[in-house]
């Protein structure tokens, strides 16, 4: 019965179909007539080889084309409407009529769009893909293989569109039905097209296709094959047909992915090369103007935090210093007052006619006359000989021994005025003001007194205390006052001393 009926149409539609389409060559982007050219007379043979495709709910859809080779198709990138991403026709724009003219899949059934349709036209009929692959000259004979061309099997994606459901009842052109036409939005790519037939031979009876498979197909096409069924706003009123196809591409076809969508619909192929490198070169520079920003913020945001260390350091080290300076005052004060109280308990003790008296009266007038620096370390200063007879403390300007009373000085003196000291005020004076034990001493050292109240105090303080050390224990709270005024004196009491 599906025989007959198919016969019955190719015996009808040869008288139908001469007015509607012009030749193959021309299409743009590799597409070619995207309504079938007419064929010649009605030949008897029918199709061999071709497969037998439901006409709802197809798999796959053919097309059939006369004029150029399946090499030509797959180099221009596949099978694509006349009308695919035209911008210009004979070098004029197109205007937002014809723009909706191609849109609409009415008008492109009909013919009227058949230089710009938005459309490409494919078939779940063999016989009519056999038709429409044959040449029209009729002096060409139907047993001449030269006659046929390639016709196209080719997946279905949603951008297949059932054009007879799409199309209100009683508006499909009655000269094209049966055809079993699929209208394609755009056009076909090389990767959707399963595989091409072509003429081998031919008898009485049949046309033999010979199928060869495509290389470049993408089987994910296979994977849930599913065609865009009926569409009928693409096919009612022909305002607005621009605007409903390419939201429903966009939409539908490419389910929102707006890259996918321009590259497909709305950039010529040549274009979207163009365009694709641009936009890697805009995006490469992109990233690198964002890396070059990172690293100077980065660079920047290190120095700003290196310049707070620092200034924090600074101030730090300032308010430090400022402490240190301020605590370094105070403790000169403190020293200055305990070398005069000291210096003033060391006259008291050694009696009023004692020339260390005098003395110690004099250098308890000379330190409550320095300034508070002259006390800043209790380590010793200078060394033997330091301040000559009659000179001066370190800095401070004020003759603290003339140089008779210098001279005058002897161990035996000194000594006495420690060894007179109470027991009490000799402990404080060692424990609060006496500095480290000196360097190794420049001689032999006699033995010393006993620093205690003549015979009482033989156990309180150690016998490794020298007769100089003795003395520096009063020295240190004086500081450069008094220990460097009298180093003279020491020595060379020292001296005689030996020569005992």
């Amino acid at each position: 019965m599906l025989t007959i009926r198919r016969l019955f149409l190719s015996l009808v539609l040869w008288a139908t179909v001469f007015l509607l389409l012009g030749p193959a060559n021309g299409a743009p982007q590799g597409g070619g007539p995207s309504k079938p050219v007419r064929p010649g007379p009605p030949k008897t043979l029918q199709p061999k080889g071709l497969p037998e495709i439901p006409s709802d709910a197809p798999l796959t859809v053919l097309r059939g084309e006369h004029g150029r080779t399946s090499g030509q198709v797959y180099q221009a990138g596949g099978l694509y409407a006349r009308g695919y991403k035209l911008q210009h026709l004979n070098g004029s724009p197109l205007s937002a009529e014809q723009l909706d003219k191609a849109s609409n899949i009415l008008q492109h059934v009909r013919g009227f769009t058949k230089d710009y349709t938005r459309y490409v036209s494919t078939t779940t009929s063999r016989e009519i893909a056999q038709l429409f692959a044959s040449d029209t000259n009729p002096d060409v004979a139907s047993d001449d293989l030269a006659k046929y061309g390639v016709i196209y099997e080719c997946a279905v994606d949603a951008k297949v569109i059932n054009a007879e459901k799409s199309i209100p009842e009683g508006k499909y052109p009655p000269q094209y039905l049966g055809q079993e036409e699929y209208s394609v939005a755009g056009g076909i790519p090389t990767k959707q097209i399963k595989g091409t037939y072509q003429a081998v031979r031919t008898d009485d009876q049949y046309v033999y296709w010979e199928y060869t498979a495509n290389p470049q197909f993408d089987q994910k096409y296979l994977q849930n094959p599913k065609d865009g069924g009926a569409q009928p706003d693409l096919a009612t009123e022909i305002e607005g047909s621009k605007t409903r196809l390419d939201t429903y591409v966009r939409e539908t076809v490419f389910k929102g992915d707006a890259d996918g969508f321009n590259q497909f619909w709305v950039e010529t192929p040549d274009e979207t090369a163009e365009a694709r490198k641009k936009q890697e070169e805009e995006a490469r520079k992109k990233q690198e103007e964002e890396a070059r920003k990172k690293e100077e913020e980065a660079r920047k945001k290190q120095e700003e935090e290196a310049r707070k260390k620092q200034e924090e350091e600074a101030r730090e080290k300032q308010e430090e210093e400022a402490r240190k300076k301020q605590e370094e005052a105070k403790a000169q004060e403190v020293a200055k007052e305990k070398a005069v109280n000291s210096a003033n308990k060391l006259k008291d003790s050694s009696g009023s006619g004692s020339w260390v008296g005098n003395v110690l009266g004099g250098v308890a007038a000379g330190i409550g006359a320095l300034g508070g620096a002259a006390f800043a370390t209790g380590a010793a200063v200078g060394t033997a000989g330091g301040v000559a007879a009659g000179g001066t403390a370190a800095g401070s300007g004020v003759a603290l021994l003339t140089a008779a009373e210098s001279i005058s000085a002897t161990v035996p003196e000194v000594a006495q005025v420690i060894a007179e000291f109470n027991p009490q005020l000799a402990n404080e004076i060692l424990l609060d003001l006496a500095p480290s034990p000196p360097s190794t001493p420049l001689g032999p050292v006699p033995e010393p007194p006993l620093l205690g109240r003549r015979d009482e105090l033989h156990d309180m303080i150690a016998r490794e205390v020298s007769a100089l050390w003795a003395f520096q224990a009063a020295g240190p709270t004086f500081e450069r006052a008094f220990k460097q005024a009298c180093q003279v004196s020491i020595e060379r009491a020292r001296l005689k001393m030996l020569s005992f």
